[in-house]
């Protein structure tokens, strides 16, 4: 399981996912207290997936991407400026 390839150009988040085969997968965003700030993908997703979502509600601050499928949890942190 792999999520990578973070960019954020214009308000939105680009990423790449990638897992072993389709599978639900849930893609979330926390802000570094723990709270759940949005939930940018809750489905099944094929082995090698690419996902834009807009965040612009989002306020300046770093915050955490989790995604979490039944293979594990991966996450990465971003900054929105």
């Amino acid at each position: 399981m792999r999520l990578a390839s973070l960019s954020l150009p214009h308000l939105r988040i680009t990423f790449h996912l990638a897992v072993a085969e389709a599978q639900p997968v849930r893609v979330e965003v926390f802000d570094l207290l723990g709270r759940r700030r949005a939930l940018l993908l809750a489905s099944s997703v094929v082995p090698v997936s690419d996902a834009a979502f807009t965040i612009e509600a989002l306020l300046a601050r770093t915050y955490v991407l989790r995604m979490s499928a039944p293979d594990g949890v991966v996450t990465r942190t971003f900054t929105v400026f």
